[in-house]
């Protein structure tokens, strides 16, 4: 079974909560899953109920959650043995962080966070990106998430229009921003077992049918 590596170019991109919301949206189609917190932060399980002080538990969606360990950005081997069994999903560091980096390099897919704002645009120079996609080695299996993107907002159009130009067919799907997403995490749940209906659902069920079918027998990986 595969292992899912999510990431980003910067904090704040949302990764955990995609992480988190592609865990539940695979399981619900028939992945046993299990998603591994890498980042020392270890919010993941905030999204699937558990406190702060929780260990490792299987949450009501039927995820198997494991919160971050020291050594976490070790385990990559026993993470791919793992996904021999069950798909795994890690919420990994950001790029070019050398733990994120060995995460991705042993990726089946790689979904990279990238937030459509004046902030992450200015930090981030999209053809940069791709090259050291590219230069990784991971472009081939590298997918991109515009997350947090206002249609309101002239310039965040605009750069989703880059990202369009960019990654082409590799921008997988577009999350809009909608308060739903922190009020799910308020409630401790992912949204979509909070408000399937929401926009930032939709868009997060999609998205998880776009990495389902590439880990599908007729998919791209296989």
């Amino acid at each position: 079974m595969p292992l899912i590596v999510v990431t980003s170019f910067k904090g704040g991109a949302g990764k955990t909560m995609l992480a988190a919301n592609l865990a539940v949206g695979l399981r619900s189609v028939g992945w046993d899953v299990t998603a591994v917190d890498a980042n020392p932060q270890d919010t993941l399980k905030l999204h699937f109920g558990f406190d702060a002080v929780d260990g490792r538990g299987v949450a009501g969606s039927g995820v198997d959650v494991v919160p971050f360990a020291d050594d976490t950005s070790g385990q990559v081997s026993e993470l791919i043995e793992a996904a021999a069994r069950r798909m795994v999903i890690v919420d990994a560091p950001s790029l070019p962080s050398a733990s994120a980096r060995t995460f991705a390099r042993a990726a089946d897919v790689l979904v990279v966070a990238t937030p459509t704002d004046a902030g992450s645009y200015a930090a981030l120079s999209l053809a940069d990106a791709q090259t050291f996609l590219a230069d990784d080695g991971v472009v081939s299996k590298a997918i991109v998430v515009a997350n947090q993107f206002d249609q309101v907002a002239r310039l965040q159009r605009s750069v989703l229009a880059l990202l369009h130009e960019t990654f082409g067919d590799k921008l997988a799907a577009t999350i809009e921003r909608d308060p739903i997403v922190d009020e799910a995490l308020a409630s401790r749940r992912t949204v979509l077992l909070h408000d399937q209906t929401s926009k930032a659902a939709r868009s997060l069920v999609a998205l998880a049918i776009h990495v389902d079918r590439l880990c599908s027998p007729n998919g791209e990986l296989n």
